[in-house]
């Protein structure tokens, strides 16, 4: 192909053509030729002009005309004087049209997802419909890559929080359920199965019927698989809470061993209030255990209860906590291997069931800050033990500092009035790569520095009072409200802004 033929120029001139084209086709086909005026059969297009006692200005003397080529009677004057329309060149129009309209979709396909040409001319609707055919192997690169490029990944160049360039619809959205449902259900490959049941996850968040697909799942197979579709499940956790009966059914027989019980507990927020402490301390008991692949979604689950112990603080919760809290918690996964170090969530809330300090603390490098409106001070901060126990505590370390700021801190900045400071939403942040490390009694974890203009909008003169809040898993930077998680906050200081 000539090298002019892959310009941008060339692709516009030839797409302007196309699409004038169309639009005279379109206009020819359907108006080009009115009556203007001439009398003619609205069946065979005859000219009636000289037809004898035909005046179609006087309505009530106009008699029925038959034409003398096909026999067409009119019975009004308004049909000798209809547009003769040309459904062919207009169909041919609209097709232009549409060329000219996929032909831009092709081009942005092959200039902002390099895709080839023979791969960018495929319809995503095709993509999707052929997930769910045998002879399609799932590892092939156009289909992964065409379809997570098209229909999932914003484009670096547009608005982070917007939109992929070619967002599904609903109607392509339930398609694709379909097709990776039958995909997860039939395939034999095992990383077929996963690919289908993460995917599933994802779309559980926009989707109902993903919801309901992902519980089958969880009801059938192995117990590998239906963890795995449980887990995805959670994506979609306010969603999840309409179909929690539909889980308890499918879940019901799940091996206690398994994470079943465990995931059902983190689809989202559950209903207390009839909950038996006992029930309500073992659920706590089995979400702190150690992380698995599921970690992200078991957190919130496990803080709800650990919040609704401390709410209780009844004897047997406190007596449960004295006894647990105290000792190492054996990994969930029998493929972890054990641990020695105490729960940091766990020895928390024993902590504050008993109204006593939290057993790490978060160490500012001041007391005091000052900065301006256009620039927020910068402040180092650290984790430090103030336990006594034999054993250290675990704690996460790295995993959220690949974007903008670190992911699992946060600053809550009050000024004089009460009101407090919204936090900047963060346009892009990535995990990375975390280990779990140990505070023994009075260690240090580590020293970080953090800059407040990553996180806060800039503020008005006045004064404020700030709050370091950190959580041992969950990114909170850029949420409103962690009230329902388990924090660690710094002491309060002092900040004027001049």
């Amino acid at each position: 192909m000539p090298a002019f033929m892959s310009t941008l120029w060339f692709y516009w001139l030839v797409a302007g053509i196309v699409a004038l084209a169309g639009v005279w086709l379109l206009w020819a086909g359907l108006w080009r030729d009115r009556s203007r005026g001439r009398l003619r059969c609205p069946k065979c297009w005859y000219r009636l002009d000289g037809t004898a006692d035909l005046n179609t200005e006087d309505t009530s003397t106009f008699k029925a005309v038959a034409c003398p080529e096909c026999g067409r009677k009119c019975k009004r004057p308004r049909q000798l004087l209809k547009t003769r329309r040309r459904w062919f060149i207009a169909t041919l129009g609209v097709l232009l049209l549409t060329l000219s309209w996929y032909g831009s979709m092709v081009r942005s396909r092959m200039i902002e997802l390099k895709e080839p040409f023979e791969q960018a001319v495929v319809p995503t609707t095709a993509w999707i419909l052929s997930l769910g055919r045998s002879e399609w192997p799932l590892d092939n690169e156009a289909l992964l890559s065409t379809l997570n490029a098209r229909t999932v990944y914003v484009l670096p160049q547009y608005d982070p929080n917007g939109e992929p360039l070619e967002p599904m619809t609903w109607w392509q959205r339930e398609l694709m359920v379909t097709s990776l449902f039958k995909l997860a259900s039939e395939s034999d490959n095992d990383s077929h199965k996963q690919w289908a049941i993460n995917w599933l996850g994802d779309l559980a968040v926009k989707s109902d019927r993903a919801i309901e697909k992902l519980y089958e799942l969880a009801g059938q197979g192995k117990v590998t698989q239906r963890t795995r579709a449980l887990a995805a499940a959670c994506n979609a956790k306010e969603r999840a809470l309409i179909f929690r009966d539909l889980a308890m059914k499918h879940t019901a027989q799940f091996p206690q061993d398994s994470s079943g019980p465990m995931l059902l507990a983190a689809i989202g927020p559950v209903q207390f209030e009839d909950m038996p402490d006992q029930t309500l301390c073992d659920m706590a008991y089995e979400l702190c255990k150690s992380h698995t692949f599921w970690g992200s979604f078991r957190e919130p689950a496990r803080d709800l209860y650990l919040l609704e112990m401390i709410r209780r603080r009844t004897p047997g919760i406190r007596q449960f906590l004295a006894e647990r809290a105290v000792k190492p918690i054996p990994p969930f996964d029998r493929n972890v291997p054990n641990t020695s170090a105490l729960s940091l969530e766990l020895l928390t809330a024993l902590r504050r069931v008993n109204d006593q300090p939290d057993p790490v603390h978060i160490e500012v490098s001041s007391d005091h800050l000052r900065g301006t409106p256009g620039q927020l001070p910068k402040i180092t901060v650290n984790l430090q033990s103030v336990e006594t126990l034999e054993y250290p505590i675990a704690y996460q370390r790295g995993g959220d500092n690949r974007g903008e700021r670190p992911g699992r801190w946060r600053f809550h900045i009050v000024n004089a009035n009460g009101k407090i400071a919204t936090v900047r939403p963060v346009k892009f942040s990535f995990g990375g790569l975390s280990a779990y490390g140990e505070l023994k009694p009075g260690d240090y974890g580590f020293f970080l520095t953090l800059d407040m203009n990553a996180y806060m909008d800039p503020l008005p003169p006045g004064r404020y009072t700030v709050t370091v809040q950190y959580h041992n898993g969950q990114f909170i930077s850029d949420m409103q409200d962690v009230s329902h998680l388990i924090v660690l906050t710094s002491k309060p200081i002092p900040l004027v802004i001049e």
